[in-house]
């Protein structure tokens, strides 16, 4: 059958709208075997060539077609809280340069999308078609680790997809469930949407539950719950069913809130340590935030403030001893909104709420039910968890915020429209250069990194010098420098590289080794002050409340050694192991040397 030149234009749009997608999409099916520290060098060098191609892709197909692009306000509210976030990044001490690579690179993906899809009808379920085989692709990564065809990116859990945690991964499948399922019973004009929407949905309804991510199973059911509301009408069944059986609505409604809050015990009891932790962290990144509440600590700062307002909380504020036991250092705040709270104060915080309303509004008003589910899977997931820091669920956010937008009706000016997508393109360029620049220095990170596991640190702190000024950004990095600066006798040197770790990370053992180069550096009382501040970071760790023993002993300060020993020993520790065995060991001989 011979094509008209309509049809072949038809074509070449739907070709290269496939593939512009597919690049953008690109970077969320990468493995994390290859993860260092809490970046995938991979992941990020498939981002910097994959997401600037695609934008280059659409400005070369822009020369070719007229596109309708108008202007929403979610475009606005998108626009503003990117703006506010490089004007916060820029004005605290740009302490996460990597992120505002990624910032840029997921703005080009958030803008691409919007005018793919307001192009055409057929650009839209291009869109949502490679959502739904990204999702089968994911599922069946699963699996195959599952069932042992694929090794598990972490060790203590057998399946991970392309993650290197089962709780982002679940939280993945669980943001595709409900478009996959709204594709799939609404039956669209296409049968192969229809077919990978329904194996992505049914997919995902299997692995979920053996995720045993309680945030991920409430993301599900709330998005998917939605999508099954507006297709079976259930507002219009309660309502007759409360007209013909008055009698009987109110113990069923009774039986539904005993349902609901009898799951919710369930789940609470799952992992009871787990939310109590969780409940814990919510409380502290509250006294966090309460340090700079409108316009937040800077982009990057998060884990720095918590670990300050730990240490403040649990040396002033009345606390419980299940507080204690399940007090950590966590990267992340596991709940977005306090997150960017802290870092981006209240201003921050109502930009982004204000987007992703104005987004669900839109795609509710227009029926996209499945887009709207998913927005809605999206904004419950990231009350209990960290979407934002992995970069594959960040993408999906991008997408699906841009997938609410309506179609444009009128067609852009063609100059307009080829000098803004021309920049946009030059802007991902430039970000992808910036990333592939750091990929490498990431790479040389992780060969390094073996020497330091062999405790050879002569020649990695060497190393790790000439890495620091791409590095330094990242805590584990400046943990790992610092300790080999340490172990070196470069005591000053030490402390300085951890004192700037200790800025962008809550892990007290920071405080634990600044402590050691005070100590061998002779300045006692800073010392006592560092193993102190890690003591109070994260009470149940015996480590440093030996370390404090140690000093104590060695400076004759037998009175306050004794009193630590007794409450170390006393202390139960969360996880008993050989190297807590042996520090109990080691305090009983300190305190056999205590004079009488």
């Amino acid at each position: 059958m011979k094509l008209n030149s309509k049809d072949t234009g038809k074509l070449f749009g739907c070709i290269a709208t496939a593939l512009c997608v597919a690049g953008l999409l690109c970077p969320v099916v990468v493995s994390d075997a290859l993860k260092t520290g809490n970046m995938n060098p991979t992941r990020l060098e498939v981002a910097a060539i994959s997401i600037p191609a695609s934008l280059c892709l659409l400005f070369f197909f822009s020369l070719f077609r007229n596109i309708r692009f108008r202007f929403t306000i979610t475009d606005g509210w998108f626009a503003a809280f990117t703006g506010y976030w490089f004007f916060r990044y820029f004005t605290t001490g740009n302490l996460c340069p990597t992120h505002a690579l990624l910032f840029v690179l997921l703005a080009g993906v958030y803008f691409a999308v919007r005018i793919l899809v307001s192009t055409d009808r057929t650009s839209r379920s291009i869109v949502v078609f490679f959502l739904c085989l990204t999702g089968i692709t994911e599922a069946v990564w699963g699996l195959a680790q599952l069932y042992g065809f694929l090794p598990s990116y972490h060790a203590l859990y057998r399946f991970t997809g392309s993650l290197f945690n089962p709780g982002p991964y679940c939280g993945m499948l669980a943001v595709l469930l409900p478009l996959a399922l709204h594709t799939g019973v609404h039956k669209p004009s296409t049968p192969l949407l229809h077919y990978t929407g329904t194996a992505c949905a049914v997919a995902a309804a299997i692995l979920l539950p053996a995720g045993m991510s309680r945030s991920a199973w409430v993301a599900a059911l709330s998005g998917g719950g939605l999508v099954l509301w507006q297709y079976y009408s259930l507002s219009s069944v309660i309502r007759n069913f409360y007209r013909s059986r008055k009698r009987c609505f109110l113990p069923a409604a009774l039986i539904c809130l005993l349902l609901l809050f009898g799951s919710g015990a369930g789940m609470y009891a799952l992992k009871k340590d787990s939310a109590d932790g969780r409940l814990l962290m919510w409380k502290v990144s509250v006294l966090a935030l309460r340090e700079s509440p409108w316009t937040g600590q800077g982009p990057g700062s998060f884990a720095g403030a918590y670990g300050k307002a730990q240490a403040r909380y649990f040396t002033s504020e009345t606390h419980s001893p299940q507080e204690e036991h399940v007090a950590g250092s966590p990267e992340y705040g596991f709940n977005e909104y306090l997150q960017i709270t802290t870092e981006l104060g209240l201003i921050g915080l109502l930009l982004f709420a204000g987007m992703v309303v104005s987004a669900f509004r839109q795609a509710y008003r227009q029926c996209q039910t499945g887009i709207a589910g998913s927005l809605i899977a999206f904004a419950v997931f990231a009350f209990f968890s960290y979407p934002f820091s992995v970069l594959p669920l960040t993408l999906l956010f991008a997408v699906f915020t841009a997938l609410c937008s309506p179609p444009a009706a009128d067609t852009c000016k063609p100059k307009i429209w080829r000098t803004a997508v021309l920049l946009l393109a030059g802007a991902c360029l430039y970000a992808g250069l910036g990333l592939s620049e750091k990929v490498p220095h990431l790479r040389a990170w992780k060969e390094e990194k073996r020497y330091f596991d062999m405790e050879i640190y002569k020649g990695t702190a060497e190393g790790y010098q000439q890495l620091y000024p791409s590095l330094k950004e990242f805590a584990p990095f400046l943990f790992e420098y610092g300790q080999c600066l340490a172990k070196t006798r470069q005591h000053q040197e030490s402390i300085i590289i951890l004192s700037e770790g200790a800025r962008r990370s809550a892990d007290p053992m920071f405080y634990n080794i600044i402590g050691r180069n005070e100590q061998a550096l002779d300045n006692y009382e800073a010392a006592e002050a560092a193993f102190l501040r890690a003591y109070r970071t994260v009470p149940h760790r015996l480590y440093p409340l030996y370390l404090l023993a140690e000093l104590y002993v060695s400076t004759g300060q037998y009175g306050k050694a004794a009193i630590i020993i007794r409450k170390a020993l006393k202390q139960k520790p969360k996880i008993m192991s050989p190297a807590i065995e042996e520090m109990q060991h080691k305090l009983k001989k300190l305190y056999e040397q205590i004079p009488s």
